[in-house]
């Protein structure tokens, strides 16, 4: 696959009309019942134009997530570094920009999540997009209320992302009116009364649970192997880190060499690398990394490389 981010600033003319084309006919006709040609007809060129650009409907599908994703992102970061805003102006304003990105697309979100493709690519691919935007709401937190917030970030962040979530679903699944400026402006009091009554409180949601939510890989990398090597590196850091007597340290870290050689091989043999998985899963300490490079690794066509 492709190794091509698509950056707002950096989509080329050629792959931004094909999207469009892509999104319009899968929040209408749903994923699955959109075909490659289709595509190409809306938007007046050959199928094999949408290749040049897509290997599949499938990364096409993906990269249309990342182009909304970044846009939106984009948009709040700029909110973010106005400093001429208050703290709850800006946590406001980041929230109505979110909103206002999830509704001018829910009918595509509405039509994707209904018909998702099922395989590992984009079940790692959307669970990378869900840690992101959890660990942004976590970054907002964090610069809105500072000191207050640190001994019980997660347990604040996740409240935060539950009273998005049912807002979020009374507007775009629901179809429910409401004032998004309103709505935010009642998210901050809401989640300023929460920091308030939280911040003489025991965690329930310690950082060494969220291991897992801190070892996101790039979701928007289409090149399996960097997304291999970004996830053995992760793994290899997270080793250096853990109170092992040497030779330990030092078995686990020839594993994961091990793997590493493995996986770069024109056919990867899947019983060495099942092998070397299980050794390592051992270790509980590493299994969110491990569970992400399973997803990558241990899938019917990876080993058909050529």
């Amino acid at each position: 696959m492709t190794n091509q981010s698509l950056g707002v600033k950096r989509v080329k003319d050629k792959r931004l009309p094909i999207m469009k084309a892509a999104m319009h006919l899968f929040s209408s006709k749903g994923y699955f019942s959109t075909s490659v040609q289709e595509i190409a007809d809306y938007c007046g060129v050959s199928k094999g134009s949408v290749y040049k650009c897509f290997n599949s409907k499938e990364e096409l599908l993906l990269q249309v997530f990342e182009y909304n994703h970044q846009n939106m992102m984009a948009r709040a970061k700029s909110v973010r570094l106005n400093e001429s805003l208050s703290p709850e102006e800006r946590f406001v304003k980041m929230i109505v920009v979110e909103l206002e990105g999830l509704i001018e697309n829910k009918d595509f979100f509405n039509a994707i999540s209904k018909s998702l493709p099922k395989n590992n690519q984009v079940t790692l691919f959307m669970r990378n997009i869900r840690r992101i935007m959890v660990n942004w709401h976590k970054s907002i937190l964090e610069d809105i209320f500072g000191e207050e917030v640190q001994s019980n970030i997660w347990d604040i962040t996740f409240m935060f992302q539950g009273i998005l979530k049912e807002y979020t679903h009374l507007i775009t699944q629901e179809q429910k009116t409401l004032s998004i400026e309103r709505l935010a402006k009642a998210v901050y009091d809401a989640i300023e009364a929460v920091v308030e009554r939280r911040k003489q409180k025991d965690a329930v949601i310690s950082y060494a649970l969220m291991g897992d939510y801190e070892a996101i890989s790039n979701p928007f990398s289409f090149d399996e192997k960097e997304t291999v090597g970004n996830f053995l590196k992760q793994i290899k850091e997270k080793i250096e880190t853990l109170n092992l007597e040497v030779a330990v340290r030092e078995e686990l870290l020839d594993s994961v060499e091990l793997l590493e050689k493995e996986e770069q091989q024109e056919k990867p043999r899947m019983f060495l690398i099942k092998a070397i998985l299980t050794f390592l899963s051992g270790f509980t300490e590493l299994e969110p990394e491990l569970e992400n490079l399973r997803l990558v690794l241990l899938h019917d066509t990876y080993n058909e490389r050529g």
